[in-house]
Formats: C-alpha cells, sequence, structure tokens
C-alpha cells in the first residue's frame, strides 16, 4: 500500500511502507501505544492498559499483557513475518496462556508480582496506575480486580497476535480456532510507514468477524460473611465476631459488605477491610502510612505491596487480646472516611 503525503493540496510525496528495525521495537511501541490495537471493533469503547512487558511464565515471557477497563485480560504477542517462527504463534499464545492460568491460582501472589513491575518500571504502585489510567475510585479497583481474577481462574484470556504482516494461512487458522473453540483470538496486521519525524501506522484487525455467545460465568448476587468464615477455624471466626461487634458500635452509618477477596467495612467509604483466613484476620486501615500513632508497632507498611484491602496499614490478628488496640485506631480510621 502507498499513502501519498501533501501540504495544501501541494507538493504530493508518496510513501512507501517501512520495515519494522526488529520485533523488539515492535514489541516496545505497543506497549507506548496499546491504542494501536484496534479493540474497538471487538468491544466498543475498549482501553487496553499494558500492565507488563516481557511477563515471565513457564512457558517463556509474554511480550506484552494487558487488561481494559472491565477487567478483560489480554496475551499480545508480536511477531515478524521474517521471523521462522511465525508459524508457531499461535500456539505459542495458547501456551502462554494455559502457563498464566495455571499459575495464576493465588491471586494476591499474581498482584503482588504485577506490584514489583509497576515499581520497578516507574515507582508508583499498580492500584494508582489502574485508578489514574481508567479513572477509577476504590470500590471500581476492587471490582476490576475481582473480574480479573475470575477470568485468571476461569481461563477467559484474549489472545492478540501482531504482525507486520499476516499470512493468508494465519488468518485462515484464526478464524477456524475462534469459530469452533471457545477461544478469543485476534490478529493485526500493522503497516509502518515513516516520514521526517513522523511515524503512521494503520492496524487491521482480523478474527472478530466471528460472534460467539458470552461465556463469563454469572457471578452476579450478593456475597455473604459466610463466604468468608465458613472455612476459617472456630478461634478466627470468634475473632472476627469480636472485631465486628466493636466497630459497629462506632455508629449506625457502619455499613459491612462482603466481597470476594475481603469484607469492607464502610461509612462514606471503606474505612477498614478484613481478609479472613484459616488461622488469623489480616485487617488493613484506609489510611496513609504516618498518619496513625501505631505506639505498639504492629502494623506493616504495604504502600509497595500488592494486597486486597484499601489502606496503608497492615494489621496480622491471632489473639483475643489484639482486638482491642486494632479498635482504637480502627476508630480514627472510620472518623477519617
Amino acid at each position: 500500500m502507498t499513502i501519498i503525503i501533501s501540504t495544501s493540496g501541494k507538493n504530493a510525496r508518496k510513501i512507501e511502507t517501512t520495515d519494522f528495525p526488529n520485533e523488539d521495537y515492535l514489541q516496545q511501541y505497543i506497549t507506548n501505544n496499546p491504542e494501536s490495537i484496534p479493540l474497538n471493533e471487538i468491544k466498543e469503547n475498549t482501553r487496553l492498559f499494558i500492565i507488563a512487558r516481557e511477563y515471565g511464565t513457564n512457558s517463556g515471557p509474554i511480550d506484552a499483557l494487558g487488561i481494559d477497563q472491565d477487567g478483560e485480560v489480554y496475551i499480545i504477542e508480536t511477531k515478524l513475518y521474517k521471523n521462522p517462527d511465525k508459524r508457531k504463534v499461535v500456539a505459542q499464545v495458547l501456551d502462554y496462556g494455559a502457563s498464566l492460568w495455571k499459575n495464576s491460582v493465588d491471586y494476591e501472589e499474581f498482584v503482588n508480582s504485577i506490584e514489583k513491575i509497576s515499581q520497578s518500571n516507574s515507582g508508583v504502585n499498580f492500584n494508582r496506575k489502574l485508578k489514574e489510567f481508567f479513572g477509577l475510585d476504590d470500590d471500581s479497583v476492587e471490582k476490576i480486580h475481582e473480574t480479573i481474577a475470575n477470568n485468571l481462574h476461569d481461563g477467559i484470556i484474549k489472545f492478540v497476535v501482531l504482525m507486520d504482516r499476516l499470512s493468508p494461512e494465519l488468518k485462515d487458522l484464526i478464524t477456524f480456532v475462534n469459530q469452533n473453540s471457545k477461544f478469543d483470538i485476534f490478529a493485526v496486521e500493522l503497516e509502518f510507514y515513516k516520514h521526517e519525524d513522523n511515524e503512521i501506522m494503520i492496524p487491521k484487525l482480523y478474527g472478530a468477524e466471528v460472534r460467539k455467545t458470552a461465556r463469563t460465568p454469572d457471578r452476579s448476587g450478593p456475597r455473604e460473611e459466610s463466604y468468608h468464615t465458613d472455612s476459617c477455624d472456630e478461634e478466627t471466626r470468634k475473632l472476627y465476631v469480636a472485631l465486628k461487634k466493636q466497630v459497629m458500635d462506632f455508629g449506625e452509618d457502619v455499613k459491612v459488605v462482603p466481597l470476594k477477596f475481603y469484607i469492607a467495612f464502610k461509612r462514606n467509604t471503606n474505612f477498614m477491610d478484613v481478609v479472613v483466613q484459616k488461622s488469623k484476620l489480616i485487617v488493613f486501615l484506609n489510611m496513609k502510612w504516618g498518619s496513625l500513632d501505631d505506639s505498639k508497632g504492629i502494623a506493616r507498611n504495604v504502600i509497595n505491596i500488592g494486597h486486597y484491602g484499601n489502606g496503608q496499614y497492615e494489621f496480622t490478628i491471632s489473639g483475643i487480646g489484639q482486638i482491642d488496640y486494632l479498635v482504637t485506631l480502627a476508630k480514627k480510621s472510620y472518623s477519617k472516611n
């Protein structure tokens, strides 16, 4: 394909396609410019956020791992047409997907790995990046985490193969796989042009023409506290009941909202989140580090650590004698939130 560039209808110049210098250049370009992938042709108003480049799996590094504002997960593999491995690219992305699915059983561990990448790349924690990129509040961040966790657990992943040129055989293979399986595999052919300091990319998406019935499991409906407390031992259940009783005495405006990963205690927003584990409670207070007088020094600063709840204070509660002290600090968080 040839592009004609002119100025005010004069001085027309013909620009021919340019070769990408290497796959690393293509990979970096997509990481910096994820909007170059025309996902709107799959789902309207989609925004893609690349959460990691060269994300390690047992099957090798994923070129780019992304999510959208609905918590959909994308594995993106870049290849140049001259690469002899291009014939194996569909098997390669499925292999990555299987490895990501198998090793994401512990979602907190997955979030911690992304947190380390986020801190290393920009010094900004992952949740803050989500808020800024998608314009989310705390509740929306929790919801997107829940959706990501569900999708990883169920192996619901969208695969994108991005190349400078697609063979007819690859296009046919992607159509065949999409038509005859539950996988969603898309291919993007990216034409590259350079004119002086300007780069022009023309993406063409293949695979979206196959429409399938949505397969996301129905996860609607409120959760109960028993969703969390049924799996812990009796002593931990007593700890939770004792903590809840004192916190509910803060005021009639205290609301208890069980979510997938924790039980939220809210006033205007979350002031305390409780993760019920088998033999202990992990409690998060929604306060900035340094704003509470933790005279006993039992809190952990989780500002740079991936975690389920809100706030930068984490407390591990394993004995009834810790409850009163925690409640005094929780009341300050209640007052601020």
